[in-house]
């Protein structure tokens, strides 16, 4: 129990982030929608589980509080996975895909089987390379085609964050 109490309170967003995700709230309410429901601690320490059974890696903290306060989102055609597949916050008949279920389909294809996959856009796929652990943004159409790379978890759910929310944003930036 202590366990789960200490790992809420970690805190480890950056201050853009934190208004982002507040941004993300806000958006949300102002068209009479709210974010997805928030993870537990329990559903995080259990996919951080999965995630290290399955892919010999521990999942971002960044991504782990994140999902603590909106268990992933669809904004604008930018999709950040949640925990779980679950319904889309306000839908009855839409879903928003859990990290661990859209891994098994980016895992089919080769190419992508050194990848953890954290989002995805129309343009973009986000994901951490399994090797050396950089998170990087790299285009849907040409994976090889790298637009950024980070060992900054920060930074990296940042760009996510920022794309989904502003129109007039370019990755490279």
């Amino acid at each position: 129990m202590k366990k789960q109490e200490s790992y809420q309170n970690i805190n480890i967003m950056n201050e853009n982030l934190k208004i982002l995700l507040e941004g993300l709230r806000k958006a949300r309410e102002k068209y009479g929608d709210s974010p997805q429901k928030p993870a537990t601690s329990k559903e995080v320490e259990k996919l951080n589980k999965a995630v290290m059974e399955n892919f010999n890696i521990e999942l971002s903290p960044v991504y782990k509080s994140i999902l603590l306060k909106t268990n992933g989102f669809n904004e604008n055609g930018v999709f950040l996975y949640g925990s779980e597949t679950n319904l889309i916050a306000g839908y009855s008949d839409r879903y928003l895909e859990g990290i661990m279920e859209a891994n098994e389909i980016w895992r089919e294809d080769d190419d992508f089987s050194n990848y953890l996959f954290y989002a995805e856009s129309d343009l973009y796929l986000f994901a951490q390379s399994l090797k050396d652990q950089l998170y990087s943004c790299r285009a849907r159409d040409s994976f090889d085609d790298v637009i950024f790379e980070t060992n900054d978890d920060n930074d990296f759910f940042e760009k996510i964050f920022k794309l989904a929310f502003d129109d007039e944003f370019h990755m490279e930036d």
